[in-house]
């Protein structure tokens, strides 16, 4: 806690007696973690269709784990729907589902990598996001 506490005081007040209204016994860690897609042509575990997290875990900090989940589903039902054999169904929905996974991934990756930048590279993060800020802001008061 006294980790947040000290990171909390970066930023706004609210944030700050967010962190310091926490109960301490409420508090878990873990390492935010993830795993790449896999195509199912790869897999020896039989008939199985690994749809959502099973096939490509994402950090919370993508902030898109169950919309992944959901987008699977769906695909994999119409590729079902559509497809003359099982092969050929999974076939397609690795076809839709392995790039939009590995894009996903990549993008928290980056996002895990901002968050828990320190040196250099912090003040480098910081100093394009102020850029971006102040040419968005430039552009939208036109």
């Amino acid at each position: 806690m006294k980790e947040s506490r000290d990171l909390a005081a970066y930023f706004a007040p609210v944030v700050k007696n967010l962190v310091s209204a926490t109960d301490p016994s409420t508090v878990m860690l873990f390492n935010a973690m993830d795993r790449k897609p896999f195509p199912h042509s790869i897999s020896t575990n039989g008939p199985v269709v690994y749809i959502g997290d099973a096939n490509h875990a994402v950090s919370p900090f993508a902030g898109a784990g169950a919309n992944l989940a959901l987008m699977d589903a769906w695909d994999l039902a119409t590729a079902l729907k559509d497809a003359s054999t099982l092969d050929e169904a999974v076939s397609a929905y690795d076809k839709v589902a392995v790039p939009r996974a590995s894009a996903v991934v990549k993008a928290s990756r980056w996002t895990l990598d901002l968050v828990h930048a320190t040196g250099i590279r912090l003040i480098l993060y910081k100093v394009v996001l102020q850029m971006l800020g102040f040419f968005v802001g430039r552009s939208s008061s036109k």
